[in-house]
């Protein structure tokens, strides 16, 4: 039996620079099902990176329906939403968003510390996946230490520690090369699938897309699969 993580109805956003609205989003609606993977893919400014922080609950939509995760997050306020996404979700960014004065091993923590769950377990979680992702080994060594491809193996380890139910990857190839950009895909969706949680992917990267169950594609502010 399916179960929906996200779904999304008539989602509309729109922004005023000087006085001319700009709509960004019109009537997008699509929902994401467990351990599934969708690509969104589109041209810059089609509206891709603002329909996944809208997802996310980063920011508000003009109008329509947001369910994560069962909940209604138009619904939320800012606190209601911030536990939401530190419990349910994860991010992977481009630019990997490590923290420099921590170790690999620390950075991949981060998450449960937040969320005061931190323990002995914890600790064992993070050396388990920074096994997967291939980094046991260099558990001590700092980000600047470490290779970009290192780096985002640490990013994607992170992700993956609170055990999110939704994983949403922005470019998170954008910045290595393709050798690397390959293995870290492979990676990625290794693990999407071992711990069946459900990927959203905005890329420009088409051999990443391919390998996403679904690939949405945006024009204008509108998908279409």
């Amino acid at each position: 039996m399916k179960q929906t993580i996200l779904k999304v109805n008539n989602l509309c956003k729109s922004y005023f620079m000087n006085k001319t609205e700009l709509k960004v989003l019109d009537s997008v609606s699509f929902s994401l099902e467990k351990a599934e993977s969708i690509a969104i893919t589109g041209p810059s400014g089609s509206g891709k990176s603002t329909l996944m922080g809208l997802c996310a609950g980063l920011d508000n939509p003009d109008s329509g329906e947001i369910i994560l995760c069962d909940q209604d997050i138009n619904s939320m306020n800012e606190d209601e939403r911030a536990l939401l996404r530190l419990s349910q979700t994860s991010f992977i960014f481009q630019s990997f968003h490590l923290m420099p004065t921590l170790t690999a091993l620390e950075n991949v923590m981060v998450p449960l510390e937040l969320q005061n769950n931190a323990n002995k377990e914890t600790k064992e979680r993070a050396l388990e996946l920074l096994s997967k992702v291939g980094l046991k080994e260099r558990q001590h060594h700092f980000p600047s230490q470490l290779s970009g491809g290192e780096q985002q193996r640490v990013a994607i380890a992170r992700a993956f520690i609170n055990q999110p139910k939704i994983l949403f990857a922005d470019e998170p190839t954008g910045n290595l090369d393709s050798h690397t950009a390959s293995k870290i895909q492979d990676l990625l969706f290794e693990l999407n699938q071992q711990l069946s949680t459900s990927l959203i992917i905005v890329t420009h990267d088409n051999d990443l897309a391919a390998k996403a169950n679904r690939t949405l594609k945006m024009k204008a502010g509108q998908i279409s699969e």
